[in-house]
């Protein structure tokens, strides 16, 4: 099987399970903070992972230091962010600003790295972040939230598609001319989080007892579920596919999330779409067609020949 084929059938995994990210965090918002569900998250993730860097990894610790913990941060911030601001918005929201993410990743990738940029490109860039910019202000024309959400819960979404552009530009950087290898940039990524959301977590004041809460089982499910599948699986796929494709590939992702987000907020959130927000939508894929149209047509052509 090609190998374009199967990164393509990564990133449609990966999609599936990305999307349920801000389904089952509103499900756990009863309970837990944000930053207790970061915490948790990631720390269940460190579990499953730490035999597998140990196992893998021939890195020396300064190097891992110097190289990945730039990106792991940005892993970080996007985690942060994320779990704000899905907090004040809705679940749908957050999916359609991510789909910002390679408009957003073709302006680093330019300037930071040195990927070329076509005029095509740029104006896609532009009509992309109208669309973007629309989805972040309609809370503040619209009545009633509906997908629309919250003003400044759809800004910290946006702070976190910027910062997993950077993770996403740093990822392909570290991937190919590092080369790291998926699991080694998702390890450390996931302990650096898991460590950061530590601190905040035990030097907050909390409600309830977030630590026996973590082991009540409806809710130790769901924390091995987004563990597991939500950071994991959908990170190593998506770390492979950056490696044995291309960013374009990758971020793929990003178009395909909110189809699967709508089905599952709609079906576990009750949440729906307003007029408002479908425009804003339809400005930012057009904008995403402009950016990588030729690509995503060079791709369906490999493939129907695959």
């Amino acid at each position: 099987m090609p190998v374009t084929l199967l990164a393509f059938g990564g990133i449609l995994i990966a999609s599936i399970f990305w999307a349920t990210s801000g389904t089952v965090a509103k499900l756990l918002f009863g309970t837990f903070d944000p930053f207790a569900i970061a915490f948790f998250r990631t720390a269940t993730a460190s579990l499953f992972l730490l035999p597998l860097f140990w196992k893998m990894n021939t890195h020396k610790f300064t190097h891992l230091m110097r190289d990945v913990l730039p990106v792991a941060l940005a892993f970080t911030v996007n985690f942060l962010f994320f779990y704000v601001g899905v907090s004040k918005t809705t679940a749908n929201a957050a999916a359609i600003i991510y789909v910002g993410t390679p408009l957003i990743a073709a302006l680093i990738a330019h300037f930071f790295i040195g990927e070329r940029t076509t005029r095509q490109k740029m104006v896609g860039v532009f009509v992309g972040l109208v669309g973007s910019i629309l989805i972040l202000v309609l809370p503040a024309f619209e009545k009633g939230k509906g997908i629309s959400g919250d003003l400044w819960g759809n800004i910290y979404i946006a702070l976190a598609t910027v910062s997993w552009a950077l993770y996403t530009v740093g990822s392909r950087r570290l991937s190919v001319q590092k080369q790291y290898s998926p699991i080694i940039i998702t390890s450390i990524s996931t302990f650096i989080c898991a460590l950061t959301f530590l601190a905040i977590v035990i030097s907050m004041p909390h409600k309830t007892n977030i630590f026996l809460s973590f082991l009540a089982p409806y809710n130790l499910l769901w924390f091995v579920y987004l563990a597991f599948f939500v950071t994991i699986v959908t990170n190593y796929l998506f770390q492979w596919a950056i490696k044995h494709s291309s960013t374009l590939m990758a971020t793929l992702t990003h178009y395909l999330q909110p189809v699967f987000a709508f089905i599952f907020n709609s079906l576990l959130l009750g949440e729906q779409l307003t007029p408002g927000m479908i425009a804003g939508s339809i400005i930012s894929m057009v904008g995403v067609f402009l950016a990588t149209g030729t690509g995503m047509m060079r791709m369906a052509k490999t493939l129907r020949k695959g």
